[in-house]
């Protein structure tokens, strides 16, 4: 009779679930066709009442819309941390759509801390489960090297598995600079045009524009020749480099008084390839007290103040400029804002003649993203004019070499996120330091770290605004970067 009994509780409550379970099909259907339609009024309220039971009974959609909901503040009280918690439940659970919401997350700190670690792993979790919107984010992560190492490869490859449009918009764009695949115009257009997005219709015209231009006035040869061009250019001054004699030291003051000429050099994200090449003028005198100041020319503008210059780091003040972009998602946005905040200095020599080099710690404000890596090579100031050859020469001496520290987000506010990779055990101290201000935060004191990727993530809420120094030390040399906080 027990038996029969357990049998007829055990019977009554599957039934029951069942119902639960219809009647959560029910109002997630009912749910999600509001929330498709384009009107304003909307009873979020509402929605969250009917969403929460189905949630809290463990159906991983209802998770995720509720999810969504604390963290936008949609029908209840905004909770960043209670949106993140009900996300992830739906992810652990298997949900490809909350996996790559997950990894959104996790990459920037939204309920949670910074972690580009987790955030690659979610993606790929989500990408692996057919979501093609995780599957486009790894594919930049990849592009942007945010996480990983920079690969156009595995970029190219996650956009191919990406049915979101704009996967879509950056296979073009990569087909078009040659990022990965082979330089086809003709593929790029036909990934913008799938795409259908306002970026990749403005991108289009760009395109456009560009093979019309190069088809009446053979610009490509004129780039080569031209270094003041602001479009792309080819690299054959580097592929056919002089030999070099290279030797680095600690500079101090001294070194860098005086006039100076050269190039200013942008490069792709992977840091390989020259976009264009601009010339510039920069000036260092130093005052009665010591103190340096500089004056910069480039870009049709003149930049002049004081800067402070420790271990080889130039802390530059309000250095601004605006370049043409490269491409163009938006017609009526031709133009990016740069502000550089520091340049990495160091001095090589070439048949007895001493070059500035340096590479900049820069960021686009209109993105609030890193730049793509920039330097500058600088020779001493003469009447004579720099030749194409010397020109090469400077070109090939400021190889562009990849970031030692990587920083995310830039500019920072709550959280900063810091990673390098050690190519042998040694003992570490890293540290992040205001310039014009005493705080300092000591991430690692001094201990030996295997070989390998290291990862940081700094609590950086309480920190004024203003300018920080990283610092990694190791047991053969000092790395900095330098970043702002908002």
């Amino acid at each position: 009779m027990k038996k029969i009994i357990h049998l007829i509780l055990i019977l009554s409550s599957l039934g029951v679930f069942a119902q639960e379970q219809k009647s959560c099909e029910e109002t997630l259907l009912k749910v999600t066709k509001i929330l498709k339609e384009n009107s304003p009024f909307k009873n979020y309220t509402n929605l969250f009442k009917q969403l929460k039971p189905c949630a809290d009974a463990g159906n991983v959609q209802a998770q995720n819309y509720i999810g969504g909901f604390y963290l936008e503040g949609l029908g209840i009280e905004k909770n960043e941390k209670l949106g993140f918690q009900y996300i992830e439940k739906a992810a652990l659970a298997g949900y490809a759509i909350a996996q790559g919401n997950l990894g959104r997350l996790y990459k920037y700190g939204t309920g949670c801390t910074i972690s580009m670690a987790n955030a690659v792993a979610w993606f790929t979790k989500g990408a692996y489960n057919k979501n093609s919107k995780a599957a486009y984010s790894l594919g930049y992560m990849y592009y942007k090297g945010l996480g990983l190492d920079q690969d156009y490869n595995q970029a190219v490859k996650w956009f191919k598995l990406s049915k979101d449009p704009m996967a879509k918009h950056w296979l073009g764009v990569c087909y078009y600079f040659g990022y990965g695949v082979s330089q086809s115009t003709n593929k790029a257009v036909e990934y913008l045009t799938l795409s259908g997005t306002p970026n990749s219709k403005y991108f289009f015209n760009h395109v456009k524009a560009e093979k019309k231009k190069q088809e009446e006035t053979k610009v490509e040869q004129e780039l080569i020749q031209t270094a003041s061009s602001e479009q792309k250019i080819e690299t054959q001054a580097i592929e056919h480099a002089p030999e070099i004699t290279t030797t680095t030291e600690f500079l101090d003051n001294k070194d860098l008084v005086g006039e100076w000429t050269g190039k200013f050099i942008e490069y792709d994200e992977s840091g390989t390839q020259i976009q264009r090449i601009l010339p510039i003028n920069i000036a260092f005198t130093q005052d009665d007290f010591g103190d340096i100041k500089t004056t910069i020319e480039f870009n049709q503008q003149k930049f002049s103040n004081y800067v402070l210059f420790e271990d080889n780091n130039l802390f530059v003040d309000n250095f601004k400029f605006t370049l043409k972009k490269q491409y163009t998602h938006n017609l009526r946005v031709p133009n990016l804002n740069y502000h550089v905040l520091g340049m990495d200095l160091n001095k090589q020599t070439y048949n007895n003649i001493s070059y500035l080099l340096a590479n900049l710690d820069t960021y686009i404000e209109d993105w609030q993203e890193t730049a793509p890596p920039m330097s500058i090579v600088l020779r001493p100031k003469t009447t004579k004019a720099i030749s194409k050859d010397e020109e090469e020469k400077l070109v090939a001496l400021a190889q562009q070499k990849e970031e030692f520290i990587k920083l995310y987000p830039v500019p920072f506010e709550n959280q900063l996120h810091i990673t390098f990779e050690l190519e042998k055990k040694e003992t570490v101290q890293v540290k992040l330091t205001g310039v014009n201000n005493a705080q300092t935060i000591v991430l690692e004191p001094g201990k030996i770290l295997q070989k390998g990727n290291q990862t940081y993530t700094a609590n950086t809420s309480y920190l004024p605004s203003g300018l920080y120094v990283i610092k990694v030390i190791t047991d053969d040399r000092v790395y900095t970067r330098i970043i702002i906080k908002q």
